[in-house]
């Protein structure tokens, strides 16, 4: 391959690295949006930087992203109803989400030949489980935290801090005063616009409401 070809083909494929393959994907000759559906020009990566942060480019982008959550709470609750979904899947995306271990992990080459000559399980990659399973584990989460304080004594805090990119979170968590059994149990996170009494005193309520659809019982 004559060195120029070679050398495009590295500089399209930095662009999709940079950007996401689910964004930009290249034959090597040739760099494509997938949002756009349009060929994007490559001479300068100013212009890469300018289609992607282009006004009509974040519109289809926005537009795309809502109907492909709508689709995937259809799909999900289908796929639940109808028994498609893998129980190894599921077990495998709880156990990294319980465990605090990002699903990005799962991409790892070694990891998965473990994972696949030891549970002898085909291993999803994380975009499936992102997409397929962590609502169902998340929306059976809240459930499982009540049965767990069901009838008794509680207690709750709840604490604002920063993150990483300078967001304002504010996390609610619960636990029981029993004794024979340790449990406390992240109920709520909600990034909040800024910090004073009022929006904490709401997203505390809103932790509430979570606990107790039909009413506080406390």
């Amino acid at each position: 391959m004559p060195k120029v070809a070679a050398s495009r083909k590295s500089k399209l494929e930095s662009y999709v690295k940079e950007f996401g393959n689910d964004i930009l994907s290249t034959d090597g000759m040739v760099l494509l949006c997938k949002i756009c559906e349009k060929e994007v020009c490559v001479d300068k990566k100013f212009q890469v930087v300018q289609h992607v942060k282009g006004v009509l480019h974040k519109s289809l982008a926005e537009k795309k992203k809502r109907s492909s959550s709508s689709s995937l709470v259809q799909l999900t609750t289908l796929n639940r109803a109808s028994g498609k979904l893998s129980q190894f899947n599921m077990d495998l995306c709880d156990a990294f989400v319980s465990a605090g271990i990002p699903l990005w992990k799962l991409e790892n080459e070694k990891l998965q030949n473990f994972l696949r000559n030891h549970a002898r399980q085909e291993v999803p990659s994380s975009s499936t489980l992102r997409k397929g399973y962590l609502r169902s584990i998340y929306e059976d989460k809240p459930e499982y935290i009540r049965s767990r304080v069901a009838g008794k004594y509680i207690w709750i805090s709840i604490d604002e801090s920063t993150d990483a990119v300078g967001r304002f979170i504010a996390q609610t968590i619960v636990g029981t005063l029993d004794t024979s059994e340790s449990g406390r149990f992240l109920l709520h996170a909600e990034c909040l616009d800024k910090t004073n009494s009022s929006t904490i005193s709401q997203a505390f309520m809103n932790s509430l409401s979570l606990l107790w659809p039909t009413g506080v019982e406390h």
